[in-house]
């Protein structure tokens, strides 16, 4: 259903985005024509706009309600019985073996209690025949002993576990999260056709986490650059003087990092290359492509530990309310 209602989003979108860009000109000169025209593609966008923002909050709404619903089964079924698992299992009796042997500090028994003993008693059984030959066959009829108390021990634990069908548990979970890691993706995927959308996923994202950070950049990613795109055509709006030397500066520094031969020059292009990208990140944001120059530097640059990405959400989050697209 969603990715049906998503194609006839993104034609929506694209269809005003490819109109003619009437709403560039000035319009106390612009003709009646191209007046036409920018209206048609605003009604465009507005209609795109106001549809993608429906499927989302109804994607955004069925998600949680599907986490909520998974989160009520993971504590009243699943927990419950990988805590009652837990406390019979912990209720098992430990037990000793029946057999002994000489050891420096007197006879020994063996139990299935001493983890170091079942570490130890596993490599006697395993080399038995030297032990054997070396006259420590006491020693080997306890470890075998101890090795068969535990190969008991071990199914109580998997009768418990069948008992409580944790692996059919394990399963639904799985499964579970699985279905809640499809919804998220198909939020992502819906086409944004504006900062508030985008907003939005961002806000999604900065809540649920179910993609890691580069994984839902990908996402937002494809979205700004159709609202670059777009505000191309739709907007006015241009770059200041300030963010093209900044855009400039950083290509120059990106050239002398990829030219740089010593270890100096290496350290002093990527000084440069960071001072660059905070000079970028520092400037205020005007419009989509700006917000995904940030963006791309920010989560893909990998340098910038300084910088706060919830402060580029903001960012977004002032866009949206300003209505820039």
């Amino acid at each position: 259903m969603v990715d049906v209602v998503d194609m006839g989003t993104s034609r929506a979108f694209e269809d005003a985005a490819s109109t003619e860009p009437a709403i560039t000109v000035n319009p106390t000169t612009a003709a009646p024509a191209n007046s036409v025209r920018a209206s048609g593609a605003a009604q465009a966008m507005e209609a795109a706009s106001a549809s993608a923002v429906s499927i989302l909050t109804e994607a955004i709404t069925r998600y949680e309600g599907v986490l909520a619903e998974a989160s009520e089964w993971g504590r009243s079924v699943m927990q419950a019985a990988y805590d009652g698992a837990k406390a019979e299992i912990a209720a098992i009796p430990h037990k000793t073996t029946k057999a002994s042997y000489e050891s420096n500090s007197g006879v020994r028994h063996l139990s299935t209690s001493d983890e170091t003993s079942v570490a130890i008693a596993q490599g006697v059984v395993e080399r038995a025949d030297s032990h054997i030959a070396g006259g420590r066959a006491d020693w080997v009829e306890a470890s075998r002993e101890l090795m068969a108390l535990l190969a008991e021990r071990e199914h109580e634990k998997q009768r418990i576990d069948q008992r409580y069908k944790l692996d059919e548990l394990s399963d639904e979970e799985i499964r579970r999260g699985d279905a809640l890691c499809k919804l998220a993706v198909a939020i992502y995927a819906i086409p944004a056709t504006n900062f508030a959308d985008v907003f939005t996923k961002l806000a999604f994202h900065r809540e649920h986490g179910v993609l890691d950070d580069r994984d839902a950049l990908e996402a937002v990613e494809a979205d700004l650059r159709r609202l670059a795109a777009a505000g191309a055509v739709m907007s006015a709006n241009s770059d200041s003087p300030e963010w093209i030397a900044a855009e400039r500066a950083l290509a120059e520094t990106k050239a002398k990092v990829a030219l740089a031969e010593s270890e100096s020059d290496i350290d002093d292009a990527a000084d440069a290359m960071t001072e660059a990208e905070l000079a970028l990140m520092a400037l205020p944001t005007t419009n989509a492509r700006q917000m995904l120059r940030k963006l791309v530097v920010a989560w893909k640059g990998g340098e910038l530990a300084a910088v706060n990405h919830h402060a580029l959400w903001d960012e977004v989050e002032r866009l949206a309310a300003a209505e820039v697209l």
